[in-house]
């Protein structure tokens, strides 16, 4: 960062506001939304701060960044986040539908004999250290095979405790793709959708430099 974008930032934030840009690795680059303020040129250096040294400081991971000064250091809030989706593999229905959960959900059959893509269920898990909270989004687990003509409206509410009891056994190791090599607390999502699941981390830090920390790099 050189003095003219450093003295750009500090006129965007001189009311107390802050400024918000944000990190996207893609398949073919790097995508960076900038909140309007600066200049053409301005954007350029700051894309080259981001990509030179800033974007290092989360492993190169989606991050949103919160921009204010404190007196004459920049100060940044920032949150990296990452994650694994149903189509990379890491965590799949065969996963989540265990042995234990299927005689709760669907007690009166053998596990042996249950079509795991007949069986749907919806639910998010929120893992913060050692508090684990579950969101139930239907009120229904359901077990349709046409061709066996089964179709059952399975209630949660009743079996809600059993459930969450079993799947803080092994819902907790479910793996996310990615990872960032600083100390805090990480916030772990569990998405299941129709019965398959997807993780998301997530990390707040704060970064702060000087203007001769900056010129330095």
């Amino acid at each position: 960062m050189n003095k003219k974008l450093y003295d750009a930032l500090r006129e965007l934030v001189k009311d107390g506001d802050s400024f918000n840009f944000e990190f996207t690795p893609v398949p073919k680059g790097i995508e960076i939304n900038i909140a309007k303020g600066l200049d053409e040129n301005m954007e350029s250096e700051l894309k080259d701060w981001i990509t030179g040294g800033l974007a290092s400081e989360s492993n190169y991971n989606n991050t949103r960044y919160e921009l204010t000064f404190n007196d004459s250091q920049i100060h940044l809030d920032c949150n990296a986040y990452w994650g694994s989706w149903p189509d990379e593999g890491l965590n799949s229905i065969h996963d989540l539908l265990t042995e234990g959960i299927l005689n709760i959900l669907l007690p009166k059959y053998d596990f042996h004999d249950i079509d795991l893509d007949c069986l749907s269920i919806s639910f998010e898990c929120v893992i913060e250290e050692s508090k684990i909270e579950f969101i139930w989004s239907d009120e229904t687990a359901t077990y349709y095979d046409d061709d066996k003509g089964i179709d059952i409206e399975i209630p949660i509410k009743p079996i809600k405790k059993a459930l969450e009891t079993e799947f803080k056994k092994f819902i907790p190791h479910f793996a996310a793709s990615g990872y960032i090599d600083r100390e805090g607390s990480i916030e772990t999502i569990v998405s299941v959708d129709e019965s398959h699941p997807s993780v998301s981390e997530s990390m707040n830090f704060q970064l702060t430099y000087s203007l001769e920390d900056l010129e330095d790099d």
